[in-house]
């Protein structure tokens, strides 16, 4: 009967790298069956590259008191399993390098950063699906031109006119309130008045025509503002058509349900980041993005014959001074890059013409019918679609930020563009839209995205 155990005098070099020839050539100890496998699969997978030592994982055996460690990547995929179509391959792909100088601080914070991109841009993907759902035209839902009509303005109400008629001009976000708001989706309480089915119902009767009920709407509008919570914030009773449709609209997401205020946010708010970049060390720091309604573009210092383009380049793209880096404390000048992740269907841009002390910039400041945003594109894998604009409605004032008047210039269904001030409407021009005449100066400016 033969012995379990065996002398073993050389190993049996059947793998790569395993234990030389002349180390044990000698040897003289005693290794069981089992014992000789355990030590020299131990050898064999500790030769291999980490890709292919997790494919061994569970064939070692159970006398082995060390098992192996998984790689990092395989543990990085497995706390991803339950995000699909994350858009993270591109980052699991770049090659690994050998030597990690990272800290295991900003080894976790890199890998928490990784999570949170892989997320919004899911987040995004899904905000623009839903977005793109929605019709962006006027043509099959029966919007005629001279459907159009002005508003009374019975207590200082010209800066509410001029924004319903910006709103109501814009037909992406007029058809998402005829298409993706029914009774079944409004989640307020009863006997409470729903601002999306008032303001859904004010869409349905302006576009109707002119003996609708159009007026009586208007003043219920009002009334339920008032119970809502809106106050006006100026003096006189002036109000700031800005200052209302960010309160607005703040309302009616907060009454959507979540499917219906993610398809809100894709179709009316823009979401940045500032990203800081170190000439000397390469180190990129980035800001939490930062969503908001409206894109506010500064006009001073002065730009010579400057347009919206132009101020706004100078307003995403900027020198910053003494600016200490995180990774090597450097204090030289950096640039600073305000990117967006994503893109809304209506851009809403404001010019700052208004100073913290009430003066009022009344500088001539030149309007492009297009804007083209993909300079400032940070997604651009999860926005396939290009952040190219049209104008459609201005919102102008005269006056100062105490007193004054707002009037709305919008391009109509027929492809026209009208003047409405409160009760009037004439017609108009692209020319007398987006030029200053008088002392009427574009304040508010509302573009809609070009569909691919």
């Amino acid at each position: 009967m033969a012995s379990p155990l065996t002398m073993v005098h050389r190993p049996m070099n059947l793998y790569k790298n395993t234990v030389s020839r002349s180390s044990l050539k000698n040897s003289s100890v005693l290794f069981s069956k089992q014992q000789r496998f355990n030590f020299q699969n131990k050898q064999f997978q500790r030769s291999l590259p980490s890709r292919q030592r997790k494919g061994l994982k569970g064939r070692m055996s159970i006398t082995t008191k060390q098992q192996p460690l998984l790689p990092e990547r395989t543990l990085f995929k497995r706390k991803l399993e339950n995000l699909e179509d994350t858009g993270i391959d591109d980052i699991l792909d770049m090659p690994r390098k050998r030597k990690c100088v990272l800290t295991p601080k900003r080894r976790i914070d890199a890998y928490e950063h990784r999570i949170k991109v892989a997320k919004d841009a899911k987040a995004n993907r899904q905000k623009r699906k839903s977005a793109r759902n929605v019709n962006g035209s006027w043509s099959g839902l029966g919007h005629r031109a001279e459907c159009q009509q002005g508003m009374s303005n019975p207590n200082i109400l010209c800066y509410r006119n001029s924004l319903l008629q910006a709103v109501l001009h814009q037909p992406k976000l007029v058809n998402w309130f005829v298409q993706n708001h029914g009774p079944d989706d409004c989640c307020v309480e009863s006997g409470t008045r729903c601002l999306n089915c008032l303001v859904k119902r004010v869409i349905e009767e302006y576009w109707i025509g002119k003996d609708s009920e159009f007026s009586k709407i208007l003043s219920t509008l009002d009334t339920s503002f008032k119970k809502a919570g809106w106050v006006v914030g100026g003096n006189n009773g002036q109000g700031d058509p800005d200052e209302l449709a960010n309160w607005l609209f703040g309302v009616l997401r907060d009454e959507l349900p979540t499917t219906g205020r993610s398809s809100l946010d894709s179709l009316m708010y823009i979401t940045t980041a500032s990203v800081v970049t170190c000439a000397k060390c390469g180190h990129i720091s980035r800001s939490t993005d930062h969503k908001d309604r409206v894109l506010s573009i500064p006009i001073k210092p002065r730009i010579q014959k400057g347009a919206v383009s132009s101020y706004l380049t100078k307003y995403m793209i900027e020198t910053v001074e003494d600016y200490k880096c995180e990774s090597c404390s450097d204090k030289s000048d950096k640039t600073r890059r305000i990117l967006i992740s994503h893109a809304p269907d209506v851009l809403a841009v404001q010019l700052k013409r208004f100073e913290w002390n009430g003066a009022k910039d009344s500088a001539m400041v030149g309007i492009n019918l297009t804007l083209d945003l993909d300079l400032y594109s940070e997604a651009k894998a999860t926005e396939p679609q290009r952040m190219t604009y049209r104008l459609n409605s201005v919102v102008k004032h005269a006056g100062n930020s105490g007193f004054g008047h707002y009037i709305c210039s919008a391009l109509g269904p027929d492809n026209k563009w009208y003047t409405f001030d409160d009760q009037g409407v004439s017609r108009s021009s692209v020319i007398d839209a987006t030029q200053q005449r008088g002392k009427f100066t574009p304040y508010l400016l509302f573009y809609q995205r070009d569909e691919a």
